[in-house]
């Protein structure tokens, strides 16, 4: 496919993904699809992490829980309008990751993990203690959603249900999945993908592996910061477990079965297991079946994932063309 059909098919996809409220009338398909949209994030962040520079985080949910919070407090108790509340809770996500990155980097593989598995809880648990500030256990009720902009030959524009939060949500989406794009053919991506493939190599030729590595999870925390605050401004409530742990979890399960360092892998793991068992109803008990099954089927058979498998088929498809 030229260059151009390729545009105009994404285009075509980008404009089909618009225009999906006006033909599906359900509240609950929307709902559905607006969790999606905001659980993809978090898997792209964790996704920009370990598929490209090989670092294995589980501190996702954590930063989750930050931007969550951020939002929250900054608007209801510092009185911030909610856009720049939005975009500082996803900073501030990022610059507690600065200080965490000094301190992890210098572990490796699974010990690196369970520092950030460790980070993870570290931050539920203080947002359970610190009463005074997060309400504790009890969570905060009443968070105020996005506040509306006004555009041109449209006019005002409100966020306070589901079909008028969907379009906001998507915009974010396809904004972020085209800073990763950018990012990832970019000199910086490429050198993150040098330290995966080897950091003794990178360090000899110059690069400063652990800088990339924080830069990288820098922009992966406020990718997930941001997650969390529309997830908050949706809502309309925050709670200590918005940090959960099965977050992050969740995120490496969706990106490993998806393909671990694609664009799209932990959108079509998130999609398969996080969407579809809610779309079609599937009892709880087999649905945490399917992922188990999913996941060891996936690391057996396919260690690239679903987008390795459909990689592998266009190369073939190539080859019997010739």
């Amino acid at each position: 496919m030229s260059r151009r059909l390729r545009t105009i098919a994404y285009l075509g996809i980008i404009l089909i993904l618009y225009l999906i409220p006006e033909f599906v009338r359900s509240d609950y398909i929307i709902n559905l699809l607006v969790f999606f949209l905001i659980r993809s994030l978090v898997a792209i962040s964790f996704n920009l992490l370990y598929g490209y520079t090989g670092l294995l985080s589980i501190a996702q949910g954590g930063f989750y829980g930050i931007g969550a919070y951020g939002y929250t407090l900054l608007v209801m108790n510092a009185g911030w309008p909610t856009w720049p509340a939005w975009l500082a809770g996803g900073l501030i996500a990022a610059v507690i990751s600065l200080p965490v990155s000094g301190i992890t980097f210098k572990l490796k593989g699974h010990y690196f993990a369970i520092c950030t598995l460790a980070l993870s809880l570290i931050i539920t648990a203080i947002l359970t203690i610190w009463r005074g500030l997060t309400s504790g256990a009890l969570g905060i009720a009443g968070v105020p959603p996005m506040g509306g902009i006004s555009l041109p030959w449209v006019g005002e524009i409100s966020f306070r249900n589901t079909f008028s939060f969907y379009p906001l949500v998507l915009t974010v989406f396809l904004l972020i999945l085209l800073v990763i794009y950018l990012l990832t053919n970019s000199k910086v991506g490429r050198t993150f993908q040098a330290i995966r493939e080897n950091e003794e190599l990178s360090l000899s030729v110059g690069i400063n592996p652990n800088h990339h590595k924080a830069v990288c999870f820098f922009i992966s925390a406020m990718i997930s910061g941001l997650a969390g605050g529309l997830f908050a401004s949706y809502i309309g409530f925050v709670h200590p477990m918005t940090s959960d742990v099965f977050i992050g979890l969740f995120a490496l399960v969706c990106t490993v079965v998806g393909g671990t360092g694609t664009i799209l892998g932990p959108v079509v793991g998130m999609l398969l297991l996080g969407t579809l068992p809610e779309i079609l109803r599937i009892d709880p008990m087999i649905r945490n079946l399917l992922f188990g099954v999913c996941l060891i089927v996936v690391v057996r058979v396919a260690p690239k994932g679903i987008m390795g498998i459909l990689g592998q088929l266009r190369q073939r498809s190539r080859e019997v063309l010739r």
